[in-house]
């Protein structure tokens, strides 16, 4: 059985990762924000498994798979953090070989589908804590 305390940690977990996309800052690394998904994602899970909810059930197959080096590479990019590189190649091939080094480790993934993920995430998020919070909504987003 959940505690209002685990729902309380839920809640807080949720909403500091909805605000990551444009306060980065809320995380300090990928490995953090990986963690705090990870341990929202097994609590959704056992309200859905307490509630014998089929539609938290459905919307925890909806998150998108994410590491984190691609989260690692989202602050990076936005933080607007040059490496080394930036020293020794000046111009455009500075450019070819940061792509490349981003590409391999975030094994393909480029700057624009990190972050159609991470608001995938928020979005996902967002229907999960509503339904969490006020239950009778799972009947209203069944509909949608």
């Amino acid at each position: 059985m959940l505690e209002e305390r685990d729902l309380n940690i839920l809640r807080k977990s949720i909403q500091m990762l909805n605000a990551f996309s444009t306060k980065i800052e809320s995380v300090n690394s990928g490995r953090e924000f990986i963690s705090i998904h990870n341990r929202n994602l097994a609590t959704i899970q056992k309200v859905a498994i307490e509630r014998n909810s089929e539609y938290l059930k459905k919307k925890l197959n909806e998150y998108p798979k994410l590491n984190a080096q691609e989260i690692d590479d989202y602050i990076r990019t936005n933080k607007k953090e040059v490496s080394f590189l930036i020293f020794v190649f000046t111009n455009f091939w500075y450019f070819i070989v940061d792509r490349l080094i981003r590409m391999v480790k975030t094994k393909g993934s480029t700057p624009e589908m990190i972050k159609a993920k991470i608001l995938k995430i928020e979005k996902v998020n967002t229907e999960i804590l509503n339904v969490i919070e006020n239950p009778y909504l799972e009947e209203v987003y069944k509909t949608i």
